[in-house]
């Protein structure tokens, strides 16, 4: 039986998360091991509170000074398909005749997903819009 000359990956390699697993947990764009936020997302008072630079690799999160501006428009962007979602869904079911049954319903759900959208919107800002680019020595450093 033939062997191959590449090395085996180091068990720490071999666990690197994808891109998208880093921005659906949070992680570091960097590292993909340290913490982006303080707290949870279910912590309504600070859900949007980041760390400053990151806690693995010490990367600092907010590049520039209103960095994270640019995720309002992506959170705007989820917002709308949230409405179309819930107007769609709604039409679809019921057929109401009334436009409140629309609007209330769409407001709950656009209130209840907004810890969600805006923890997505700055992750995605960090990821794709960033200027930071995935390290595997730091992921493999720690």
């Amino acid at each position: 039986m033939a062997q191959s000359n590449t090395p085996a990956p180091a068990s720490s390699q071999a666990r690197i998360p994808s891109q998208g697993k880093a921005i659906l947990s949070g992680k570091c764009p960097v590292c993909r091991r340290g913490e982006v936020f303080v707290n949870r997302a279910w912590n309504l008072r600070g859900f949007l509170k980041t760390h400053k630079n990151c806690p693995n690799c010490g990367v600092q999160y907010e590049p520039e000074p209103g960095f994270f501006w640019g995720a309002m428009y992506i959170n705007y962007a989820f917002n709308v398909a949230t409405i179309a979602a819930i107007g769609i869904a709604i039409m679809v079911l019921f057929r109401p005749e009334s436009i409140f049954a629309y609007i209330v319903p769409i407001i709950i759900g656009i209130v209840l997903t907004i810890p969600f959208t805006s923890r997505i919107s700055r992750l995605l800002m960090l990821h794709v819009f960033g200027p930071f680019r995935f390290d595997a020595d730091k992921f493999s450093a720690k």
